[in-house]
């Protein structure tokens, strides 16, 4: 099995901190690589909607 680096990456407009692990689509089954002592944030940017408005306020 390949082993696929992940970076824990920490955003200036992180509102949202997650040690779940990541899923990695590639291949033929997905896998997942476990964080360990360690966390990535979700950007704020990533929740706002592309269409549609007054999802969030």
């Amino acid at each position: 099995m390949k082993h696929l680096k992940v970076s824990c990456t920490k955003c200036s407009d992180g509102v949202v901190k997650s040690a779940w692990p990541i899923e990695l689509h590639s291949g033929d089954r997905p896998k997942l690589q476990w964080i360990l002592d360690d966390y990535y944030t979700v950007p704020y940017g990533a929740l706002i909607p592309i269409v549609g408005e007054k999802y969030i306020k």
